[in-house]
């Protein structure tokens, strides 16, 4: 299992599942008031969420995937959820 965490480009979250609009985002969950998108690709999951003016995207990667790649997405939620513990 690998991970990644990725600070960027300035726009909302809604902005930036439009621009990422190929993959299958999973309906948005709330992570100490704050919302947090999931979608899972090939052997990923990525939880994104906004912080300030920026976009935070964690990855969970695997080179054996569980099915649906929910192991890789409860794994990128966990870690997203603990950078929003944190984040500004």
């Amino acid at each position: 299992m690998g991970y990644s965490q990725i600070v960027g480009r300035e726009m909302t979250l809604e902005e930036y599942k439009r621009y990422m609009a190929t993959l299958r985002w999973q309906t948005d969950r709330t992570v100490r008031g704050r919302s947090l998108a999931v979608a899972a690709e090939n052997d990923n999951c990525l939880a994104v969420f906004r912080s300030e003016e920026s976009i935070v995207a964690t990855i969970a990667s695997s080179t054996n995937p569980s099915p649906g790649n929910v192991i890789e997405c409860d794994r990128a939620v966990a870690f997203a959820s603990l950078a929003i513990s944190k984040a500004p």
